[in-house]
């Protein structure tokens, strides 16, 4: 039996470092910010990536139609993404738009 984290595990270091390079460096070094706001009225909604990440896993296993090697690199890539998002301070506050 393979273990499973073995496989998962080249995927979620490509995905992690990934982000960390083009997401939460320059965000942090330069200030940039990259975000996804949902505005309903007055009020403005922050997305986080980890939450359509997840939305994406999810969907990636309800439709696994690619070989085990692939549908696990690409889970990995995700799961790798979704963890990368928690080094800021605020990920779980959604209300916190800079732009009005």
């Amino acid at each position: 039996m393979n273990n499973i984290f073995i496989d998962f595990f080249p995927g979620f270091i490509c995905g992690f470092l990934l982000f960390v390079i083009f997401h939460y460096i320059p965000s942090k070094q330069y200030n940039i910010k990259m975000e996804l706001d949902l505005f309903i009225k007055s009020n403005c909604f922050h997305i986080h990536h980890w939450m359509s990440t997840l939305f994406i896993i999810i969907f990636i296993i309800i439709g696994r139609y690619t070989t085990k090697y692939y549908f696990r690199f690409i889970i990995g890539l995700f799961i790798g993404i979704l963890i990368e998002d928690f080094l800021f301070r605020n990920v779980f506050n959604l209300y916190n738009c800079n732009r009005h």
